[in-house]
């Protein structure tokens, strides 16, 4: 993180701190799998290699990173699926997502032609309660066994409708959420940008905040169950296409996807600058770039990196600028 914002974002920081997941292993509440079916009824399914992107490593029980239920329920999967995974869609390859909730197990499955009942396959499994299946020919994510499941994340109850976004790793997510909020303060005015669930616009909505949430997924938007705040709204759309209209307030939160943020909102927040920025990235390189888009106009304050995903070379990174004085 260090290096990345010195090297692109031209930023002199001291020595990243580090806030340590609370578990090493067996963390992920959510993993996905690649299914291949190859000649003669074979099938390999697992992990892609990672000097070989296009090769599928078949796993069973090796991992040491999904939480124990789904490791039992995929060993359950791979038994139950039948010679040449016949009970699965029809499909050269599949991605199957399991998903680990306090309602139980849920399948996504991505990929296959729609013409396919789970029934089957439920039968042998009933470690997964539910099923979601996106099919090829048509694109469109169904719930075609069982019922929405419900989550408690952060204190707040969820409905788990299709390939909604929650963070794998849900102890040290918490810790992360935890800090943005208290490096919040008392905005009277705040838009969380790709807010997906909208943990941080709920809460500054209920300390006083008129908060506008903006995310392109609208299962996102309508997936908690709490009752939502007169001083809360959400907004559906990319958020390149609506930020410029909410702009200036007095904090702007950024939790953009890995590839950053769109080229043309940096010159959106200098047009109408906010007073705070908290930006939280999965990516050091495009936030620096992000960053340095930014220039002069705003001061890094503080920064912290939230090992969530242990074992791997990946990690979150929260920083927070304050604009600077002259402008």
């Amino acid at each position: 993180v260090a290096e990345a914002l010195s090297r692109i974002g031209g930023l002199e920081v001291d020595k990243v701190p580090v806030t340590a997941s609370p578990h090493l292993s067996r963390y992920r509440n959510r993993m996905t799998f690649t299914l291949r079916r190859l000649r003669a009824g074979r099938v390999v399914a697992g992990l892609h290699g990672l000097d070989r992107p296009s090769h599928v490593i078949d796993v069973k029980s090796e991992c040491i990173l999904p939480e124990p239920e789904i490791t039992s329920a995929w060993i359950s999967l791979r038994d139950n699926w039948g010679t040449g995974a016949r009970r699965l869609p029809l499909g050269g390859r599949l991605r199957l997502t399991l998903r680990n909730s306090k309602s139980g197990i849920d399948l996504l499955i991505e990929g296959g032609t729609s013409a396919w009942s789970p029934e089957a396959l439920m039968k042998q499994v009933p470690s997964v309660s539910t099923v979601w299946h996106e099919p090829s020919d048509t694109g469109a994510i169904e719930l075609v066994y069982g019922k929405v499941h419900e989550d408690i994340w952060v204190g707040e109850k969820l409905l788990l409708v299709g390939d909604v976004f929650l963070q794998v790793n849900r102890a040290a997510a918490q810790l992360l959420q935890e800090y943005v909020i208290a490096t919040s303060g008392s905005p009277d005015s705040a838009v969380d940008a790709y807010c997906g669930v909208g943990y941080y616009g709920r809460q500054l909505a209920n300390s006083g905040a008129a908060v506008v949430g903006i995310d392109v997924s609208g299962t996102a938007l309508t997936s908690s169950c709490e009752k939502r705040s007169g001083n809360y709204r959400t907004v559906q759309g990319a958020v390149e296409e609506h930020l410029s209209n909410f702009l200036p307030v007095d904090l702007l939160i950024l939790n953009p996807p890995r590839s950053g943020l769109e080229s043309t909102i940096p010159l959106q927040i200098l047009d109408a600058p906010p007073e705070t920025i908290i930006y939280v990235s999965c990516d050091p390189a495009t936030l620096a770039r992000d960053l340095k888009r930014l220039g002069s106009a705003y001061a890094l304050i503080d920064y912290e990196a939230f090992d969530l995903f242990p074992q791997t070379a990946h990690i979150e990174t929260v920083v927070v600028l304050r604009r600077s004085e002259n402008q």
